[in-house]
């Protein structure tokens, strides 16, 4: 513990007594008005408080050094990486460099098609929104929506067709598939993801009549309880659209049914604010809110 000294009432008193105001000093000796302790006081730093320990430079030299190296090496850093940039030799009619061409598309997830319209610069996708003129998206999009993009340039996304874990190539797997077809496919399964695509619908079809005993089995990360349901009591695997802009009182039994996982989630969103805005609902005579 550093003991320190305490001013007695008689030694303020005095100071007082000449007009004295009190004053702040750094260490004892300055309060004393040592022998030659003034020429201290317009120093900032006292007698080796600013040296590094030891041989070498002050620390405000030394602060100096490295202020100034991290700022070189900041300029450093934030130059631009020097590319070339050459010119079409045969330039697409529709394309023009820096001007940005939208196209319309569709992103499946979870066995249901989002309307999306792409951003695309120079042949290459940026910028993902929803479709305006799509029944269901009308301009919006979901998280997986928007990550897709991401999907397409990531550098660990599979550039070859692998057979278990080795490399291999579309001419092999065409050699493969004609082999089946003049041997057993027992035991030989597709595996593909939920999708509404006519086209895959159109793909199964073709690949169960020319190999029988092939099963084609769809596998998602979420499954399809909903569609599975569906299938059970009404003997077709179909998924139910609610449209809860109509809705007075809306009851959800451990079903997220706004959240990111329901499939349907840009779709119930957009109706569910529908049926919260009280101008709309007031004008139609119906219950302020939903509740």
């Amino acid at each position: 513990m550093i003991e320190l000294d305490v001013l007695s009432a008689t030694e303020v008193a005095a100071d007082q007594a000449v007009g004295r105001a009190p004053r702040v000093w750094r260490s004892a000796e300055d309060r004393a008005d040592a022998a030659g302790y003034a020429a201290l006081r317009d120093q900032e730093f006292l007698p080796g408080a600013a040296d590094a320990p030891g041989e070498g430079p002050s620390r405000r030299t030394f602060l100096k050094v490295m202020g100034a190296s991290m700022a070189l090496a900041g300029l450093t850093g934030c130059r631009r990486p020097e590319e070339e940039i050459l010119p079409y030799a045969r330039k697409p009619e529709d394309v023009i460099p820096g001007v940005a061409n939208f196209y319309a598309t569709a992103f499946p997830h979870g066995g249901v098609v989002h309307g999306l319209l792409v951003e695309s610069h120079e042949g290459r996708p940026t910028k993902v929104e929803g479709n305006p003129e799509h029944p269901v998206s009308q301009g919006n999009t979901d998280v997986f929506a928007q990550a897709s993009l991401l999907n397409l340039y990531d550098p660990d996304r599979s550039t070859t067709v692998m057979r278990g874990e080795a490399p291999s190539s579309w001419t092999e797997f065409a050699t493969e598939m004609q082999r089946l077809r003049v041997g057993a496919t027992a035991g030989v399964a597709v595996l593909a993801e939920p999708s509404s695509s006519l086209t895959q619908a159109r793909l199964r079809q073709q690949v169960e009549a020319r190999f029988p005993a092939v099963r084609w089995i769809e596998l998602g990360p979420q499954g399809d309880a909903e569609a599975l349901g569906a299938q059970a009591a009404l003997g077709r695997p179909l998924r139910a659209r609610y449209d809860f802009s109509e809705a007075d009182v809306i009851v959800s039994f451990d079903a997220d049914f706004l959240g990111p996982e329901d499939p349907n989630t840009v779709w119930n969103n957009r109706q569910y604010a529908a049926s919260r805005r009280m101008e709309a609902r007031a004008a139609a005579g119906r219950p302020a809110m939903s509740r």
